[in-house]
Order: structure tokens, then sequence, then C-alpha cells
């Protein structure tokens, strides 16, 4: 396991290089009696409930102090006592939703005047005093394929563009949109190309400057970066594929729980329907056929639930799923199919029925693990009326103290145990209810146990602190769904806010990281994306092409594959219907055939992301990795006409690898054929154009 060349954060020594300039802003909360700590957060440091704590100066409630923020338009809230995010409750401003039925406060902080460009793309005006780096220091990122991202800040809607230069190369950057009041620019290229040192040219109409400039030549940032682990190779090529393992298949009746009830019946709460591991064995052949190479599973560990999140036994696989020997032998199915095993580890809560918990419940302040759970006063209460700390208040799943050196050695027991037997990965639920200091004790002793673990962790908004190299490779994209359900579902936003929305998240990490970020449009936590679409399932199509198309691991919910509907839970957790009778073969062989197209495509899995046009119903981007680009045309709706495509996709002929469709690059212009509606083209250079 070789460690990968990270993010640099170095000055290079030329003297004084512009910074990031920042605002000093006043933050004020009045905390309960109770509270004794109150941290702020927001889009500003990450949303990371550990990185800046206010003060009680004066002991009166009242936590206060000032923060350097970077100018734009950003999103925040307060955290007390580490653990409880609320909003800003002496404020009157602008508000949005936060994803969990609460609100963030909008905060604006106003560039400095020297800043706010005043010229436009083509001027010939460059807007010099606006060059920077990110946060003010070099900024690269290195993978272990060797290859370098460079990024750079101008003025925003300044430039026609800018390009890397070293003595070896001038490679043309993209921008990844603007971030007031500056556009990012971004490039990769391999490392070498820039050992000698690099610059950059910026492009103004018929204006050209260099940064930084010198006399005769540009004076070169030096390449120096740091050393850290990242990611697997495997993850950024992963197709994953989620199983809900008590609805996917049941392989083996004689473990069904009493009072089973028959496939296929409504799917409830409480009752079972007989899915196990063995059931998941059985249809392996159906997932390698359909493209899948990583399989995700729900906690599988002894419990008394259908949903196995309130876990009794850590080392123990749940008799209903078959037990030891059916999971030993999923083990070698997995592996000999040449796919990887994602399990889910919950860490951050219990089940009441844990040994821990219950004797915690006998015992009381008397037991050995007593400081294990947060027990607000003796003795303990029965889950019905809890008088402890639990997950979304349900009383069953009791709230561990994650920073306990006992706690964590038993999870990190837990996670050498399941290395020994063959796991290959962990999708760790609550991640974020659970301090960063036991994501990288987890993460250090998953590198030491595991050859080549992906670790990927439920993130429900910026996944930004979990993401600096020492904690998790990859999160749960739920800002990705959320722009693909408002756009392809809802039909609320249109391409451009869609594309902006993208641009967002593409900004916040290094494109190496991104590629490692689980984007999906549905899971067991979410309403099935045909019910989201209203059950159209030309408009669900869309947005599964799309997904397979774009940038990150897409990972597919069992079912959505076939057109399976439902609710919120318990209803998105439906039987897979094995008959075929109710499966929707159109959007199951358009899945297929984009998974295949992902698989033969380099570009599709590690490409750049350029957008080229984003209006109305149209989006066209391109992706390009090592010696190959693709074009991605996205129609959401009904297009009558089709509007002037500028690309730099080469000259020559095109062909869709969904349709066979072909198209022509001309002067700089895509021109297609006759086109379908509710479709995503994915054009590539046929030997035509060679």
């Amino acid at each position: 396991m070789s460690p990968v060349i990270f993010a640099t954060l170095v000055r290079a020594s030329l003297g004084p290089v512009p910074g990031l300039p920042t605002q000093p802003v006043d933050f004020s909360f009045e905390a309960p009696e109770s509270v004794s700590t109150v941290h702020v957060v927001g889009t500003f440091n990450g949303w990371d409930p550990e990185a800046d704590g206010l003060t009680d100066r004066d002991g009166d409630g009242r936590f206060e102090g000032t923060l350097e923020v970077p100018p734009g338009r950003h999103f925040y809230k307060f955290v007390l006592q580490n653990r409880r995010w609320v909003a800003d409750l002496d404020s009157d401003g602008e508000t949005r939703p936060d994803g969990f039925g609460g609100i963030n406060h909008v905060l604006v902080v106003e560039p400095p005047a020297a800043l706010k460009p005043g010229g436009a793309r083509g001027d010939g005006v460059i807007e010099f005093s606006a060059v920077s780096h990110p946060r003010g220091v070099p900024w690269r990122v290195v993978n272990r394929q060797g290859w370098a991202e460079v990024r750079l800040l101008t003025a925003g809607d300044d430039l026609d563009g800018v390009f890397l230069i070293s003595a070896d190369t001038s490679a043309k950057m993209i921008s990844l949109g603007s971030e007031s009041p500056w556009e990012v620019w971004s490039s990769r290229v391999p490392r070498e190309t820039l050992e000698s040192g690099y610059a950059f040219r910026l492009v103004d109409g018929a204006t050209q400057r260099e940064w930084p400039e010198g006399d005769p030549s540009p004076q070169l940032f030096p390449m120096a970066a740091m050393e850290t682990r990242s990611g697997p190779a495997w993850a950024a090529d992963a197709m994953f594929y989620q199983i809900f393992p008590e609805r996917f298949a049941n392989g083996n009746l004689e473990n069904d729980p009493e009072g089973t009830e028959p496939w296929g019946s409504p799917p409830d709460y409480y009752k079972y329907q007989g899915g196990d591991l063995e059931g998941v064995a059985a249809h392996l052949p159906y997932l390698r056929e359909l493209g899948v190479n990583a399989l995700y599973l729900n906690p599988i560990f002894e419990s008394p639930s259908n949903h196995k999140y309130d876990v009794a036994n850590y080392r123990k696989i749940d008799p209903s799923f078959g037990g030891e020997e059916a999971f030993d032998a999923l083990v070698a199915k997995i592996h000999a199919s040449d796919m990887h095993l994602i399990l889910d580890g919950v860490f951050n809560h219990t089940g009441d029925g844990h040994a821990a918990f219950r004797d915690l419940r006998r015992k009381g302040r008397e037991s050995v693990f007593a400081d294990w759970y947060r027990v607000h006063h003796w003795p303990v209460a029965a889950p019905e009326t809890p008088n402890y700390d639990v997950w979304g208040g349900h009383g069953h799943l009791p709230e561990v103290r994650s920073g306990n050196p006992e706690v964590l050695a038993h999870f990190l027991g837990t996670l050498e145990y399941w290395a020994h037997r063959g796991v290959d990965g962990w999708r760790l639920d609550a991640a974020e209810k659970v301090e960063h200091a036991f994501w990288r004790h987890f993460r250090a002793r998953a590198k030491l146990v595991m050859d080549d673990p992906y670790l990927w962790g439920e993130i429900w908004s910026d996944g930004g602190p979990w993401l600096d190299g020492t904690q998790f490779d990859g999160v749960t994209n739920y800002r990705f769904r959320n722009a693909c359900v408002a756009f392809f579902a809802r039909e609320t936003i249109d391409a451009a806010e869609f594309a902006a929305s993208l641009q967002e998240i593409l900004r916040e990490q290094s494109l190496d990281t991104h590629e490692r970020m689980v984007n999906f449009l549905g899971t067991h936590d979410t309403p099935r994306w045909r019910t989201v679409c209203g059950g159209d399932m030309a408009r669900a199509r869309v947005g599964l092409s799309f997904l397979l198309a774009y940038s990150g691991a897409p990972l597919i919910y069992y079912g959505d594959e076939v057109g399976l509907g439902g609710g919120n839970d318990p209803e998105n957790r439906g039987a897979f219907d094995w008959s075929t009778r109710t499966w929707d073969r159109v959007t199951r062989n358009g899945v297929r055939q984009g998974i295949q197209a992902r698989r033969k495509h380099g570009a599709l899995r590690r490409g750049s992301v350029a957008i080229r046009y984003a209006r109305g119903e149209v989006l066209f981007l391109e992706r390009e990795w090592a010696q190959e680009a693709l074009g991605v045309l996205v129609l959401r709706g009904e297009v009558e006409a089709l509007p002037i495509l500028t690309t730099e996709l080469p000259d020559g002929v095109w062909a869709d690898v969904l349709s066979g469709q072909r198209a022509v690059v001309r002067d700089g212009v895509l021109e297609p054929g006759g086109l379908e509606n509710h479709r995503v083209y994915i054009f590539y250079a046929t030997h035509e154009s060679r």
C-alpha cells in the first residue's frame, strides 16, 4: 500500500504572494444555562463542529467570537455541546433549508472594493490584483497514478482562459465556475511535467499576462507536496450496488424468522420477508451481468430488527441471514467474481440488546460500561422513555461515547475481526455524529490490517471536514442527489442552476477525491427514484444515465434499475421481484448499457468535468482523462431546436456510446444529427475522426 501525495499548502519562496483576503465577522449566541460549549459552523469552515469555538467571557451565557471569513455567500449555524446543531436564534435574516428539516442562516460577506471586477470576458482587461492561490497558498494534489491537479483563482467572469505552463507543458485550465468574487480554475497534468516549476498564463481578448510575473520570464512555483494516504485506486472504478439484505432475495427458507410473511408483501417496519446472504450469493451472476463490481450491504450483524441498525453483537452474522457459513461463502463468491464487499459500520450507537447496554441497565452506575453511554440520571430508564442519549429519538438505539478509549478499542477490534474475514471496506453510519479523532484512529487501523480499504462516511452536508486525508476516502454525496432531484425529478431548477450546483461541489474537493465520492439517486433512507420522479420512467432514465456518465463512484439502490417504486421508509424497502413480471426492462437495459460505457471509457470514471453549455433543458459537458475525451449531452425534456454547442473536442466524427447516433464537430461546434427526447448522449471519437 504505497502512500499517496495529497494537497500541498506550502507557500513558494517568491516573496509576498497575494493571499485570499478575509473580512472579520462577529458571531454571538445566547445559550441555555446547561450549555458550556458553542461552536459556529458553516460553509466557510467546512461545517466542522470542532473548528471554531465561541467564548462566554463574562459568564452571562452569551458566547461570542470573531472569525476571518472570505468574501462570498455562506450558510451557517451553531453547535452546542459538540452535538446539538441549532439555527441562529438572534437572526431574522435570509435562511435556506438544511436538508434535515431545519434551516441554515445566510451570511453574505462583501469583497474588498479592489477585488470587485470592473471588466468582462473578452474586453482585454485583466483584474490582476484578484489573481490568487486558493486560501492564499499553492494548491496542488497528486494522486498515486502520478497525476497532479493545480488550481488558481481569478476575478469572476473576467478571463477568456487560463493556462498552466512549465518548461514541458502548456495546459488549458478548466473553469469550475464562480465562487464570488472569484472564478476557480483547475488543470490536471502528469506530475513530472511540473517538476521544474510552473506558472500561469492569463488570457482575455488580445491581452496575455503571466502570473507570477518576472523579467525576462515568469518566476516559477516549485513543485513540492506532502505525502499522506488516500483512497484506493479501485474505488474510482467502482460501480456500487446497495442491497438491503432482508428484501433482496430469500436463498434459504429454513433460516426465516418466525412469522415471516410471503415474499413481496407490503413492507413493514417490524415484519420479515426472509431475505438472507444465500439469496445475495445466488444472484451474483445477475449483478455481474448488470456490470456491478462492488456490493454495499446494509447491516448484517446480529440484531432483533429487519434493518439491523440496532446491533446486538458486532462479531456475529445474524442467524436469519444465514450465520457465519453463509457469510464466508458469500465473501468467497464475491472475490471470485472480481468484486469488492463493503459492510455497514454502525459505530455511533449500538442496539439496546448489546451486551454493554444490557449490563448497564442491570447494574446502573456500578456497571463497567457506565462510561460507554451518556446517561442523564440514574437509574437507566426503559427504551420507551429513555434518559440517555439516543439516535433519532429512538430509545432502542443508545448512542455511545465514541471518545471513550474502551469504546474505540471495541470498534477497532470489530474492524480487525472483519478484515481477517475478507471485508474490503466500510460504509460508516451517522459519521457526522462521531468525533473526528475516532475516525482518524479507525482509518489508521484500517490501513494497517486491510489491503487498500475504502472508507466511506454517511455525511448529509459538506463532507470537507472528513475528507482531509486522515479520515474518509469518500462520503455519501447527498448534495449531488439533491441537485438531481431538483433538475431531473421535480424540474424546479433549469440546467444553469443544476450546473452551478455541480460546480459548487466540484470546487470544494480535488478531482481525485471527487472521483471517489459515492453518487446516488436513491438509498434505504430516501424515497425510491421512480417515486421521486412521479412514476415517470422516461424522466427517471435520464437521471440514471446522467448518474453513470458523471464524475464520482455511482451507486444503484437494489431494484431502481428495474423501476421498483416506494416512498419513505418502510416503503422504500420492498422485496425485489425475481419473477421479473414487474420489471421495466427498458430502464434495466439502459442502466446496463450505461455501466458498460463507464467501464469501457476511463474518461467517464476519472475524467475532468468542463461544463460548456447549461441553459433551459440542455446541459452539455466534456470529460477528459489521459488521451481520451468525451462529450456528454443531456436533454431533460422537449427540445425543439438544439442550441449552438461550442466545444473543445477535436474536429471529426463522433458517435453516441448509447445509441450509435453520429455527430460531427466542425470548427469548434458540436452538430448532432436527429436526437430523441429524454436521452443522455455520450459522444466519443470514432476512427473516422483520426
